[in-house]
């Protein structure tokens, strides 16, 4: 098994199916996007479909943070944080973790739900959005 700092896995639906079968390298830190349709304690992950293609407004894709919490903990891993639009869960694998992280690795914890306005805001050009920060325009 090779080493690698970061694996970042964006795939709008098998995520989680594919770091499961990853077998070839061992990162420290994984990014996996989740689906924060599905809030902690809900466990659920789509089922394998080589031909899914994310829509852009279903609800049916990927998997639920819990879904991805346990799994990594059966192959080492601790959930550390999700990013605060509610898209990526960020894994550091439990060996290199220590007690650096808040959380727990708990998923009830640390959950974010879908944050869709912070998506809209930072697709802006940057000096619009400083402009409207300024103004205090929000949205």
């Amino acid at each position: 098994i090779g080493e690698a700092d970061l694996l970042s896995i964006d795939v709008d639906g098998n995520d989680l199916t594919f770091w499961r079968a990853l077998r070839v390298i061992q990162p420290r830190v994984v990014i996996l996007e989740y689906n924060a349709y599905l809030a902690p304690p809900i466990t659920w992950c789509l089922p394998y479909d080589a031909r899914h293609c994310w829509d852009g407004s279903s609800p049916v894709f990927g998997a639920s943070l819990q879904a991805m919490v346990d799994s990594a903990a059966e192959t080492g891993y601790v959930l550390v944080g999700c990013n605060v639009s509610g898209l990526n869960a960020f894994f550091v694998r439990r060996s290199e973790a220590g007690d650096r992280f808040a959380g727990d690795g708990l998923a009830s914890v640390l959950y974010q739900p879908r944050r869709w306005w912070l998506d809209c805001l930072f697709r802006r050009p940057s000096s619009r959005v400083l402009s409207e920060a300024g103004r205090g325009v929000v949205g």
